[in-house]
């Protein structure tokens, strides 16, 4: 009976033995497995961002690789879900660096589970570069060209002055400039375009982005003014006045032209010469002078490059011709009329050698003088007192003679004195 237990023991270790050695052998066996074209994939970039860096190189590379593990793990495997994983949240400089790598298997197999037996390349190579932010600045370029007679631009705005690129400092020092290339040769009208741009470099060469560089925009728009304009000549037009006439004067105005724009039906409509009035009694004596007048332009036109001014500011250079002179009479050489004066009063010039000056032709003059020194005509002056002021200057009304062409440049004021009026006292014989 004991010899049946024992033979029956033994019997059932041997059968499980042979068991265990056929599923080893046979049911699930260890064996290897090469699969090629396994992507590295990278990790710990977040760590070269806050560091100030970036990969730049490295990304884009594969293993082949001999495993081994249990043949039905190696079965689940394949170049789609097994992958080398390389880690470079170490690197804390910008250079070229060789990293080793470690597989991942997809999750229904352990990682223990697998063996690595060779490789074609046990450490990677990836490139890490300082990261740099920078706004780079706008810069318009115009095709060579005239624009169409008549026409020129105006205003320029920019939907954006910079554009704003981020990526490797060794690329984005480059970049001096973003030029947008605009053609005004044919524009009649106010231009609006969203255009592309390009980056140059300080030689005026174009700056080539690799794929790590970001902008922060595709295009620029850009609306320019476009302009009709004239240009018109300045020229003076005379009053005559203080004894002055165009013919004796020689004057020249500064600018001598002026650019002006506006509405096409406003701009035919200007003659090529526009005029500032010269009020001629407004030169002072007989000496050279420059004068500053303004005149306001026609409506719907205004001035370029004066902040679309409609007024024209002009310095007119005045030269008094020599055949012009001026004579001097006192007041007491002058007859007086009285006006508003208070009745019981007698009025006076205070300052009776007082001087005016009239200017006209010499050779006028000269008939004037003869003309009062035999008393056969006078220069009539009328004070009104009601204008006296309190320190008694009164306004002087001063008419000339006629036929002289003569005339005064300035106005006069005296000082006038009051007294009572003095009564007639009748002589007995």
């Amino acid at each position: 009976m004991q010899k049946h237990k024992i033979l029956a023991f033994l019997l059932a270790l041997i059968a499980s033995i042979a068991l265990w050695v056929y599923a080893v052998t046979f049911v699930n066996p260890d064996d290897t497995a090469t699969i090629s074209d396994i992507r590295v994939r990278i990790t710990g970039t977040s760590s070269l961002t806050t560091r100030g860096l970036m990969l730049t190189g490295g990304e884009e590379q594969y293993v082949d690789v001999e495993i081994s593990g249990r043949r039905s793990d190696l079965k689940e495997l394949n170049s789609s879900n097994l992958e080398a994983i390389a880690d470079v949240s170490n690197i804390d400089t910008a250079g070229t660096f060789e990293l080793s790598w470690t597989l991942n298997p997809p999750a229904t197999v352990a990682s223990g589970d697998i063996r690595l037996v060779t490789t074609n390349s046990g450490r990677i190579k990836v490139k890490v570069s300082e990261r740099r932010d920078r706004d780079i600045p706008v810069e318009i370029v115009y095709a060579e060209g005239e624009m169409i007679d008549g026409y020129l631009q105006g205003s320029t705005e920019l939907s954006v002055n910079t554009i704003s690129v981020s990526g490797p400092s060794e690329e984005v020092t480059k970049i001096v400039k973003a030029v947008v290339q605009v053609d005004l040769t044919k524009t009649t009208a106010n231009y609006n375009e969203q255009l592309p741009f390009a980056f140059h470099d300080e030689e005026e060469k174009e700056v080539t982005l690799s794929s790590y560089t970001t902008v922060d925009a595709e295009s620029v728009g850009v609306s320019i003014q476009v302009l009709p304009y004239r240009d018109l000549s300045l020229g003076v037009k005379y009053r005559s006045g203080g004894g002055l006439t165009k013919d004796d004067v020689t004057a020249t105005v500064s600018p001598s032209s002026i650019r002006v724009t506006g509405t096409l039906e406003a701009l035919e409509k200007l003659d090529k010469t526009y005029y500032v009035e010269l009020d001629l009694a407004s030169v002072q004596g007989i000496e050279a002078a420059t004068l500053t007048r303004s005149v306001e332009l026609p409506q719907g036109i205004t001035r370029l490059g004066e902040n679309n001014s409609t007024i024209v500011t002009a310095e007119i250079a005045v030269e008094v011709n020599s055949n012009i002179g001026i004579m001097r009479i006192s007041l007491d050489k002058t007859d007086l009329q009285w006006k508003n004066g208070a009745e019981g009063m007698d009025y006076f010039y205070a300052d009776p050698d007082q001087v005016i000056e009239i200017r006209g032709n010499r050779d006028k003059l000269r008939q004037l003088q003869n003309k009062l020194n035999s008393d056969e005509i006078s220069i009539i002056v009328e004070i009104d007192i009601s204008k006296m002021d309190q320190t008694q200057i009164c306004p002087l009304s001063i008419r000339l003679p006629n036929g002289f062409g003569v005339g005064l440049y300035k106005e006069y004021t005296a000082r006038i004195e009051e007294r009572p009026a003095q009564e007639d006292t009748e002589v007995t014989p």
